[in-house]
C-alpha cells in the first residue's frame, strides 16, 4: 500500500487459532504492507453485527447462526481466509468417561445414545454438525433429543467429565493434558475436524470498495503463515513472543500448548461450513430454510490472487 491504512479486526478470544493475525501484527508483517491493524476481542454476535454495519473490517470467528442469517438477508460479509485448525493426531476433542463405555470397554458409536454432553454454547455449537454426521455414518440413528446438552465452560467441562457429572465433554488446551493424566476418559476419534476452526470474514466495504487493502491484509497473513507458523513454531522465541502478546497468554503457556495447524488456502472450508449450516438448520437456529451456497458465503478472489504471484 502506498498510503497507510488502518484495518479494524475483531477476534472472539485469545485462542491460538487466531495466531496468524497475532503473529503478523507482532512480527511486523502488516507494517510491510503499510497497514496498521487494530485487534479487539468481541463476542461473535457483536463482531458480525459490527461487520455488517462497517464499523469493523474483519471478524475472525466460526460461522455462527448470526452471520449466516445476516448473509441470507443480503449482508455482504464473506469468508476470505482460514484460521488455525488441529493436527490429525491432536489430543483435543471429544472425550467419553470410561464408565459410559459399552461392555467391551472401548468407544463405539452406539455409546453416544442417551449421554449427557458438556460443550461451550451447548446445543448451539456448530461443531455438533460433524459430531452427529460421524455418529450417523457409523449406523446410529442419533437425534438431537437423544443427548442431554450441558452448556459449560472449558474448565468446568474437564472437572465434570472427570467426576462423571457428564458422560461426554469437549476438551481443548490445556485441559486435555489434565484429562489424559487422570485416566478417567477415552478420546472419541474422528469426531473433530482437522481443518480450520475459525475464518476471516471481510466486511462488504473491505471486499468491494477497498479490495487492495483486503489483498494486502491477506498477503500479510499468508506470508506470516508460510514463514513462521509451519511445523512446531513453539521453538521460535520471536514467534512465541508475538503469539503471547497478541493473545494475552504467558509465553511459557504458549510453549506448552499443542500447536495449531495453519494453511493458506480455502480448501475444505465449504464442506466445513456446510456441516455447521446443516446442524443449525436441523436445530431451527436459522431464519431461513434453504441452505446458502458456498459462493454466498466464501469469496475466493483474495486467496486466488496470491496463487498468481
Amino acid at each position: 500500500m502506498k498510503v497507510p491504512k488502518t484495518v479494524r479486526v475483531a477476534v472472539t478470544s485469545g485462542a491460538l487459532s487466531y495466531g496468524a493475525v497475532f503473529a503478523a501484527n507482532g512480527l511486523g508483517e502488516f507494517k510491510k504492507e503499510n497497514l496498521t491493524v487494530d485487534v479487539q476481542v468481541l463476542p461473535a454476535q457483536d463482531a458480525h453485527v459490527l461487520l455488517d454495519q462497517g464499523r469493523i473490517d474483519v471478524a475472525v470467528t466460526i460461522p455462527t447462526p448470526g452471520v449466516l442469517n445476516l448473509t441470507s438477508g443480503g449482508a455482504g460479509a464473506r469468508v476470505v481466509f482460514s484460521g488455525g485448525g488441529r493436527h490429525e493426531d491432536s489430543t483435543q476433542g471429544w472425550y467419553i468417561n470410561k464408565k459410559s463405555l459399552g461392555s467391551n470397554g472401548t468407544f463405539e458409536a452406539t455409546d453416544v445414545k442417551g449421554v449427557s454432553l458438556g460443550v461451550p454454547t451447548g446445543r448451539a455449537s456448530g461443531a455438533m454438525g460433524l459430531f452427529f454426521a460421524k455418529i450417523r455414518a457409523a449406523g446410529v440413528d442419533l437425534k438431537p433429543d437423544d443427548i442431554k446438552f450441558e452448556n459449560l465452560a472449558g474448565p468446568d467441562i474437564a472437572g465434570a467429565l472427570e467426576r462423571g457429572a457428564v458422560d461426554v465433554g469437549y476438551i481443548s488446551n490445556p485441559f486435555n493434558d489434565v484429562i489424559i493424566k487422570s485416566g478417567c476418559c477415552e478420546i472419541m476419534p474422528g469426531l473433530i475436524s482437522s481443518r480450520a476452526s475459525v475464518y476471516y470474514w471481510f466486511s462488504d466495504g473491505l471486499r468491494t470498495q477497498n479490495p487492495d487493502v483486503g489483498l494486502a491484509f491477506v498477503r500479510a497473513l499468508a506470508r506470516t503463515t508460510r514463514t513462521y507458523l509451519q511445523g512446531d513454531f513453539r521453538a521460535e522465541d520471536k514467534v512465541v513472543g508475538a503469539l503471547a502478546a497478541g493473545s494475552g497468554t504467558d509465553a511459557d503457556v504458549v510453549r506448552k500448548l499443542e500447536p495449531n495447524k495453519f494453511g493458506t488456502d480455502l480448501d475444505g472450508v465449504s464442506e466445513e461450513i456446510a456441516s455447521y449450516q446443516s446442524w443449525y438448520l436441523e436445530t431451527d437456529a436459522l431464519s431461513y430454510s434453504r441452505p446458502l451456497t458456498a459462493d454466498q458465503i466464501i469469496d475466493r478472489r483474495f486467496v486466488d490472487a496470491l496463487k498468481l504471484k
